[in-house]
């Protein structure tokens, strides 16, 4: 008797807990089979939009009503974005050129959209540097120069794109990166920094703004072309039809939607599918 009762409380326990699990299943769901939210990140240093809280806001509101379950989230600083990338893969990114081209080919991170601004899919930098600075090219390697990171490449990319034409190696400057575009420009604006590497949208607006400000500079040579940030998703972390619906929101949005304010925003005004 003591062994038939011994086997009938285990039986019943072992009846009970998985009862009991299913129950929690039911309620909570596997964390191995539960369903996630798609993340979208966004990362843009030369972008003018300073205020990321509002941009997240926007962006949230703007899915929401289109009824598309998505969390997003922009980033200030490179080193956070670069993380929080090889930690979660989100489905989508907008992130700059330079950024998807150090990714390289074997990357699982492809294009999705090639954005466009004002009809142009680039855009151009400026050196500024104080009228009261008498900076000649032969000065340029011991001076100072506030601009965003571009990367591992960020030297090399600066040569290309400036440097090389005037005979001058970015390594011999002084280089200090800040996280946002408009940081660079007001640096240069205040004195802090002899020179500053800044995209000229960004100094139309901040004279439109603050004119006293930007009285004082003066620009000195402009960049090469400069690819726009691209849309890209990130193979295995999102379905070709998940692919579809996000880009027919994107492309499709009805005039009720708050579109052209996140669009400015983010300084995009059209979407071209890239060729994968």
């Amino acid at each position: 008797m003591n062994i038939q009762g011994g086997d009938d409380i285990k039986s019943f326990s072992f009846l009970f807990t998985l009862f009991f699990s299913i129950i929690l299943l039911c309620c909570y769901g596997s964390p191995g089979l539960a369903s996630s939210v798609p993340e979208f990140y966004y990362f843009n240093p030369d972008s003018s939009q300073a205020n990321l809280s509002e941009l997240n806001e926007e962006m949230t509101d703007f899915f929401e009503k289109q009824g598309y379950d998505i969390s997003f989230q922009a980033f200030v600083h490179l080193q956070d974005f670069q993380e929080q990338i090889k930690k979660s893969k989100p489905a989508f990114i907008l992130m700059p050129s330079w950024y998807f081209a150090e990714l390289g080919d074997t990357s699982k991170i492809k294009p999705l959209f090639c954005p466009g601004h004002h009809g142009h899919k680039s855009y151009t930098k400026v050196l500024l540097t104080s009228k009261a600075f008498k900076i000649a090219i032969n000065t340029l390697p011991r001076k100072s120069l506030a601009m965003t990171s571009m990367g591992s490449r960020t030297l090399t990319i600066l040569n290309r794109i400036m440097f090389d034409k005037l005979g001058v190696d970015a390594a011999e400057m002084n280089i200090i990166y800040v996280p946002k575009d408009l940081d660079a420009l007001i640096a240069v604006a205040i004195g802090q920094v002899d020179l500053a590497l800044v995209c000229q949208e960004n100094i139309s607006e901040l004279r439109r703004i603050n004119p006293i400000l930007l009285g004082g500079v003066k620009s000195i040579l402009k960049s090469s072309p400069i690819g726009l940030p691209i849309l890209c998703y990130t193979e295995g972390s999102t379905s070709p039809a998940a692919r579809d619906i996000f880009k027919k929101i994107l492309l499709n949005s009805s005039g009720k939607i708050n579109k052209p304010k996140i669009l400015e925003m983010i300084q995009i005004d059209d979407w071209k599918t890239a060729e994968n």
